[in-house]
């Protein structure tokens, strides 16, 4: 018996210095981007910084480990993907580059014929044209594919840029849980599988990707969720609705004749959590949703309770154990914990790209 409680004992000690190990390994690494003095520098979870560099002029997305960067040097300028420590992958040879997704960056350079138009390509992680610049338009990857139209295109290409799903008489988006969502030539939606095969029937005007199993479609203006074999869960009655996150999905209608939105949240059953009294909300995250009551946000949980007070002017979602907030009132901008306690303080930033979120915030 005592040598059972010893092994306990040993695997709680081990699972809560994993733990910690865990959270340590987080905190080294890119938290934000901020530029203060005029130069660009990225921080970790802890506040110190992992690198600058004044060549940087812009810091513009971050995805898959790349810092996605515009440069200049002398009077050069140049776009770049920077590794988390700062070094640079390569120099894409582009108009427009867009962050990685599932490995790839879309890029768009100017059609040689008119440098109004553009075209589509593909660089891997190499810096490497894996598909050239020869597509009118195009979505990111997504599980393994994307798709790609030019006056003689319509089809989802894989990696290579090998046509793998010709799309005749139809145009697509990105797959999300193995479901795209597809139009026909009469500008009706469905959601199409990996092979080819519509799984839902062209019927409806507009459609978001599939969350968690479920697709807000819109009908007449308004608003509801299917599951992925087409069935209607939750009529179309809302005026406004985001998607699944975490379970649960964020609901609105219009308040006044101005469309002014009031949201509430409805569980995985699409029944009403709480009440419908939010101003703004963002998606849970984490089991947190950030929310707005009165002209203030504040953090509530799946039950609707309050968990970190209604006093910020802006904030973000949680992300790896953090978000960011701004009071006016308090002159706090800042990294908060879930308890509330400032992580890393952002007053003297002049501009802010959280990492995280791949999103500029100041």
């Amino acid at each position: 018996m005592k040598s059972n409680k010893l092994i306990i004992l040993i695997v709680a000690f081990f699972g809560l210095f994993s733990q910690f190990s865990l959270s340590d390994e987080t905190s080294r690494k890119p938290l934000a981007a901020v530029l203060q003095d005029s130069v660009w520098s990225v921080i970790d979870y802890n506040g110190k910084t992992i690198f600058k560099d004044p060549k940087i002029t812009d810091v513009l997305g971050y995805s898959e480990g790349a810092i996605r960067v515009k440069m200049k040097y002398d009077t050069l300028k140049f776009w770049a993907f920077l590794d988390d420590e700062g070094k640079v992958l390569f120099y894409p040879n582009s108009q427009i580059v867009y962050d990685f997704s599932d490995g790839m960056a879309l890029s768009t350079r100017h059609n040689a014929w008119s440098r109004s138009l553009e075209i589509f390509g593909y660089y891997d992680k190499s810096g490497r044209e894996v598909v050239p610049h020869i597509y009118d338009d195009a979505t990111d990857f997504k599980e393994g594919l994307a798709y790609v139209m030019n006056k003689d295109t319509s089809c989802y290409i894989d990696k290579s840029g090998k046509v793998v799903l010709p799309m005749k008489d139809m145009a697509g988006n990105s797959f999300s849980e193995n479901l795209a969502d597809v139009s026909n030539k009469d500008g009706k939606i469905g959601f199409m599988e990996k092979d080819g095969k519509i799984r839902i029937d062209f019927s409806f005007d507009e459609v978001r990707p599939v969350k968690e199993s479920k697709a807000i479609f819109n009908r007449y203006g308004r608003f509801g969720f299917i599951d992925t074999s087409g069935k209607v869960i939750a009529k179309p009655i809302f005026d406004f609705a985001e998607s699944f996150s975490e379970g649960f999905a964020f609901i609105g209608f219009a308040e006044d004749t101005l469309f002014t939105p009031k949201w509430g949240f409805i569980n995985a059953e699409c029944k009403l959590v709480g009440n419908v009294i939010y101003s703004d909300q963002h998606s849970f995250s984490e089991g947190l949703a950030a929310v707005k009551l009165k002209n203030k946000w504040g953090f509530i949980d799946y039950k609707a309770q309050q968990v970190i007070p209604f006093e910020y002017d802006l904030v973000s979602s949680f992300k790896n154990g953090v978000a960011w907030v701004l009071s006016k009132d308090k002159k706090v901008f800042a990294f908060i914990n879930k308890n509330g306690e400032t992580v890393v303080d952002l007053t003297n930033a002049k501009r802010v790209f959280d990492l995280r979120w791949n999103k500029r915030v100041k």
